[in-house]
């Protein structure tokens, strides 16, 4: 029990006081409290209990958060195809040792962490801005990340959840040119992403016949499309060369590049 106070406070004096914020002061022994004297105090934050100090007054209670405090800073800082640079904010510790961690993934775990693909920890850190490197990350996909940080009195969650979409990759043929014997077929040209796509890459390509001849007579490829699957970083351009009996001088063909989907065309894009 206890008595309201000017300024919507209390004058606690019995086992359980809920206050007007919402916090909950909880087993004080039956035991009266004086002017001026202080006790630990639960508070629901991020729908937990968490430990808060307080100092009391009759009329009016003073409370101050002990747990940590942190924000995801100025989000994503730099991001490539494959890697990315997230930050963060330690605004307070409590007045404990803090460890900070980043939970992030393809999808958004909220303050769930068994919700999260992936946990970074950073350890131990003192207030102030952080940041570390996600790697091994897809091309053309959106991450997320939400930083997160924990004591011996309590935890935090950043407010939001951040995210960001890494870049297209770029498709090219591996090298400019191949040369092959009439005897070994088909011959395979391969295209080559910079970083493994979260989505399909499909390339057309059109066939030029240089010097030799398309329709069976010396090769028999035509324009086309290839297709690079999610998460992988690779396909080949497949050819069927006709062995013919006939004493010929060496023959060229020519595959362009034409366009791409889910990608940007790279600098070799004739083969």
């Amino acid at each position: 029990s206890g008595g309201s106070g000017a300024g919507g406070g209390v004058c606690l004096m019995g086992r359980s006081v809920v206050l007007g914020s919402g916090m909950t002061v909880t087993n004080l022994g039956g035991a009266a409290t004086t002017n001026g004297g202080s006790l630990k105090l639960w508070y629901h934050s991020d729908g937990v209990l968490a430990t808060n100090t307080a100092s009391l007054y009759c009329g009016k209670v003073f409370a101050q958060a002990y747990g940590p405090q942190v924000d995801n800073g100025d989000g994503a800082i730099a991001v490539s195809t494959t890697n990315a640079t997230v930050s963060g904010n330690l605004i307070a510790a409590g007045g404990a040792p803090t460890t900070v961690s980043i939970y992030w993934g393809p999808t958004n775990g909220g303050q769930n962490p068994s919700a999260w693909a992936n946990c970074t920890s950073l350890g131990e850190l003192g207030v102030g801005p952080f940041s570390t490197n996600l790697a091994g990350l897809l091309a053309n996909r959106t991450y997320y990340y939400r930083t997160f940080a924990t004591n011996s009195e309590s935890y935090h969650w950043a407010a939001t959840t951040t995210n960001f979409l890494t870049p297209l990759p770029s498709v090219e043929f591996l090298i400019a040119s191949s040369n092959s014997q009439e005897s070994v077929s088909p011959v395979q040209i391969e295209l080559r992403l910079s970083a493994a796509s979260a989505a399909d890459v499909t390339v057309p390509y059109s066939v030029t016949g240089g010097t030799a001849s398309n329709g069976a007579v010396d090769y028999t490829l035509t324009n086309g499309t290839a297709t690079i699957k999610a998460g992988q970083i690779a396909t080949n351009i497949s050819d069927s060369i006709t062995d013919d009996s006939l004493h010929e001088y060496d023959e060229t063909l020519k595959v362009t590049l034409t366009a791409a989907g889910g990608a940007t065309l790279g600098a070799q894009t004739n083969h």
